[in-house]
């Protein structure tokens, strides 16, 4: 009877050193479960399509107030939205002014009516924050252009004469591109600029603007 505890003891002690853990006591949790776990549900909101409030045939803020009962009826924590600061293109993805909204998406007074009214139902509010970029006629990339002593140069990644101008991306796309006063680098298309982290006046307006 003891040799065979002592092989049922051993057995057990070869499996437990053999079988992962997860595969005894259940898969570890997911990075999407810790988030869930912590922040609930998070429903995101292209603006530009989401509720038209104002008529003109395209989402706005006062579309997403006047569908809030709809929000809270899907039982959301939170709701993320797309770039509403002013820009060129109808995804805002290329921002020109960090401090204002776009005039097509609404007010700043319907951003904060907007807040208010989502958290007074438990809905929390987030947004995407472009700041790898900015919109080629941004202030700051326009000034860089205009004189390449401008202190707003040193904001963009600007070509060398060691850079190999014809190098892809990581999507095989075409990455610096070319101005009268140089290439600049763009990793997503021309219209989008990156800007230079390396300089800390940049690592200091990304805060500012945060």
């Amino acid at each position: 009877m003891r040799v065979l505890r002592r092989l049922a003891t051993l057995l057990l002690i070869i499996l437990l050193m053999i079988i992962p853990l997860e595969g005894v006591f259940g898969e570890p949790l997911s990075e999407e479960d810790i988030f869930l776990g912590k922040h609930g549900v998070f429903y995101q909101i292209f603006v530009r399509a989401f509720a038209d409030g104002n008529g003109d045939g395209l989402g706005d803020l006062r579309g997403i107030i006047d569908r809030m009962d709809y929000l809270t009826d899907l039982g959301v924590s939170g709701i993320w939205l797309t770039p509403i600061h002013p820009s060129p293109t109808y995804h805002k993805y290329d921002v020109t002014d960090y401090y204002a909204i776009d005039r097509e998406i609404g007010t700043l007074e319907e951003f904060e009516e907007l807040i208010t009214k989502a958290h007074s139902r438990g809905i929390r509010v987030i947004m995407d924050l472009v700041l790898h970029h900015t919109s080629r006629l941004h202030p700051w990339f326009i000034a860089a252009t205009l004189d390449p002593q401008s202190p707003y140069r040193d904001y963009y990644i600007w070509a060398d004469s060691d850079t190999n101008l014809s190098a892809p991306g990581p999507w095989a796309q075409r990455v610096w591109h070319p101005h009268a006063t140089g290439h600049y680098y763009g990793l997503f298309w021309d219209g989008m600029p990156d800007l230079n982290y390396d300089n800390p006046k940049v690592r200091e307006e990304a805060k500012a603007i945060a």
